[in-house]
């Protein structure tokens, strides 16, 4: 707690010592009086005490175990900051942002502000004065309302407290215009409290901090799916309505579906996060926010605004490249765990690196101090999304979840148990061919026996085995989670390869001098040549990438090798999920994603429930 106590004498400012030299009659504060006395939820228990000194201790510096916390209000209650609202034509990314709860000196969503009291101040002086303000570099990040006669009042540099005012003690409420962001602001601010009285002026300070933008992880109740839609694109049309009847059968809201044309990867464009701070009765408050993937052009990024509403905020970055390494398929989180003395309450986030490239978001969720980023290695694969080879799953032991990972050899291992059945005749893909006309690759009919021979295809999938057992050691040591507990989800990987467009014409074969990757979907600057990544991709849709709500998973359909009737990749993805207390459902994704590089994760995307106690 800072205390600053004062006497201006002819100008000059004296320490309570010379006040008492010069015969200044200042009872009321050396007897302890009428002290000026700031409180907010230092303790972070949800209330303000007023009645005790609980939370006293420690106020005037926030730190990782003490110091009240204020949620960024950044909300669009009022509903004004959608894109497709005709009032908001021709604005801006930047001018799309700045629409939200706090932008301005409103009170709005009021019931996100955290509190502050200052005590009852008596025996004070008709002439009395004090004054509330923001201090510090944070002070314009942040927002102080004073309640009077019922309403808030916003408090600026020439609002003046009465005596009365300081008589009954304030209430007061402060909420953010802003989250933290590297280099800009750390989220803290001080709130600084004045009461003068004659020639005596004492001072009380709080230091607040702005709750952290947190990600969702896999053990949070899902409460709604989001996807993309394109009434102009038939496969994308189909996707949704077999994901709507899935989350139906499962007992979900049907899904949001998003107006974002010629960009399916609703995973990729944004990432729901949430911002919470403790409320009373053990309770938490919080705040939904959308987070843009830091991909400047990329259009479809704007419908983290047509998400925003009331309790729903977004949040943008002011740079970042159409990379995939900024899509938001490659930041996922890890739930919540301790492990060699140090508690993760909100869980842990994991992202790829390809190469020296980082993504643009890494020091945004470093600077939240929350989940403290892992980087994996997803440079091997052509797309390079976490998503495409590790999850995390609910699972019944004491932590409460597990890893799971795509295991190339499990899948070899399913077409050398069929072809030493007698079905090496079989096709790897079985998925019905689209017809004449289509814009996209017809599926592979090698058959097992075929694939089996082919010394490349097992040498793509013996690499990114390696690298997929690489990643996962880093994990198990970062988790303590054990190499028996793993889950192994049966994967195969082939070659990227687009060579195909949707313009009807034949586009150049990969490898080319024109070759380009479509747009929508893959890396700018890493052409076929690079020699510094990989093009691994799923050559059976990738069921690791997929859905979990509960202990029910959205994955894609598999097209295996159909054995006796049966497909015989889907039978065994959907046992090891059920030995791991999942029920798959299968959608078909395989022209709506899987030929352009992504499954049902990619174009999906899901908001969670936000009860997260990350200060504990």
């Amino acid at each position: 707690m800072r205390r600053k106590r004062r006497a201006v004498v002819g100008g000059l400012v004296a320490g309570a010592v010379a006040v008492a030299a010069v015969g200044i009659a200042v009872p009321w504060a050396l007897a302890g009086q009428g002290v000026a006395d700031l409180r907010a939820d230092t303790n972070r228990d949800g209330v303000v005490d007023v009645n005790g000194s609980s939370d006293i201790e420690g106020k005037g510096e926030w730190t990782e175990e003490r110091g009240a916390v204020f949620l960024p209000n950044i909300g669009d209650s009022a509903g004004r900051g959608k894109p497709s609202d005709p009032a908001n034509a021709g604005l801006s990314d930047t001018e799309l942002a700045a629409i939200h709860d706090a932008n301005d000196n409103v009170p709005r969503a009021t019931e996100n502000f955290a509190p502050l009291r200052t005590m009852p101040i008596a025996d004070l002086d008709e002439d009395a004065t004090g004054t509330v303000a923001l201090a510090g570099a944070g002070a314009a990040k942040a927002r102080l309302f004073l309640e009077r006669d019922g309403e808030w009042v916003y408090v600026d540099e020439h609002t003046q407290l009465s005596r009365d005012e300081l008589a009954a003690g304030l209430v007061l409420g402060i909420d953010g215009r802003d989250v933290i962001r590297p280099g800009e602001w750390d989220g803290k601010v001080t709130v600084r409290f004045s009461v003068k009285q004659g020639l005596i002026e004492d001072t009380d300070e709080v230091q607040m901090r702005v709750a952290p933008v947190l990600t969702h992880h896999h053990l949070q109740e899902v409460e709604q799916v989001v996807t993309s839609s394109d009434p102009e694109s038939p496969a994308q049309t189909a996707f949704v309505a077999d994901l709507t009847e899935v989350t139906r059968a499962i007992g979900q809201p049907d899904p949001i579906a998003l107006a974002a044309p010629w960009d399916q990867w609703a995973q990729d464009y944004m990432e729901p996060g949430y911002a919470t701070m403790p409320g009373p009765d053990g309770t938490v408050k919080s705040i939904r926010i959308i987070i843009r993937s830091p991909q400047t052009v990329r259009e479809a990024g704007r419908q983290v605004f047509e998400l925003r509403g009331p309790g729903v905020g977004a949040v943008q970055f002011e740079e970042g490249r159409r990379d995939e390494v900024n899509s938001m398929g490659n930041v996922e989180t890890i739930p919540p765990y301790e492990h060699d003395g140090v508690s993760y309450p909100a869980g842990r986030i994991i992202t790829g690196a390809q190469g020296q490239k980082l993504p643009a978001s890494l020091e945004f969720f470093r600077a939240q101090g929350a989940q403290d980023p892992i980087v994996l290695d997803s440079n091997w694969l052509g797309i390079g999304h976490v998503d495409e080879f590790v999850q995390f799953l609910p699972a019944d032991n004491e932590r409460g979840w597990t890893i799971a990972v795509a295991d190339p050899q499990a899948g070899r291992q399913i077409l050398e148990d069929a072809q030493a059945a007698g079905h090496g005749s079989a096709t790897t893909n079985s998925r019905p061919e689209s017809g004449s006309g289509s814009p996209f690759p017809e599926p592979p009919k090698r058959t097992i026996d075929e694939y089996l021979a082919d010394a490349d295809a097992l040498a793509q999938n013996e690499s990114a085995a390696s690298h997929i057992e690489e990643n996962l050691a880093i994990l198990l040591e970062e988790t303590g989670v054990g190499a028996d507990e793993v889950v192994r989800i049966p994967a195969l990987f082939e070659d990227m390869a687009f060579s195909f467009d949707f313009s009807g014409e034949e586009a150049p074969a990969e490898g080319s001098d024109d070759f380009e990757m479509p747009p929508g979907f893959a890396n700018d600057d890493r052409g076929p040549d690079d020699p510094d990544h990989g093009w691994a991709a799923a050559y059976v849709p990738g069921a690791i990438n997929g859905v979990v709500i509960g202990t029910d998973y959205i994955a894609p359909q598999q097209w295996g090798p159909v054995v006796d009737g049966k497909d015989v990749f889907a039978e065994a993805v959907a046992r090891v999920y059920a030995d791991a207390g999942l029920t798959v459902h299968w959608i078909d994704d395989w022209e709506s994603h899987h030929v352009m590089g992504g499954e049902v994760h990619c174009g999906t995307n899901t908001l969670r429930t936000m009860a997260t106690a990350w200060w504990q």
